[in-house]
């Protein structure tokens, strides 16, 4: 089997990381100090949820989803 690339979508500078629970895609935005959210069927942007929390420079490292649901955790790096 090959993996091959089907499209691109600018999300936001430096994703690094991304994680789906089959309705939406989250993107870890590492230079924006912020989570993209996108529709998994589009992809089309729904929100953005910024994570700077009072403290200059706290970027994404990671982003997973919780596989019982309901949640998704982040992991950030320099804060």
């Amino acid at each position: 089997s090959t993996v091959s690339l089907e499209r691109e979508i600018a999300v936001c500078d430096h994703p690094r990381t991304l994680s789906t629970d089959g309705a939406r895609v989250l993107v870890a935005c590492q230079d924006s100090s912020e989570i993209a959210v996108l529709d998994a069927a589009s992809l089309a942007s729904i929100a953005t949820i910024p994570l700077d929390m009072g403290t200059p420079g706290v970027r994404p490292f990671g982003v997973v989803h919780d596989p019982r649901g309901g949640h998704a955790y982040v992991a950030l790096q320099d804060a």
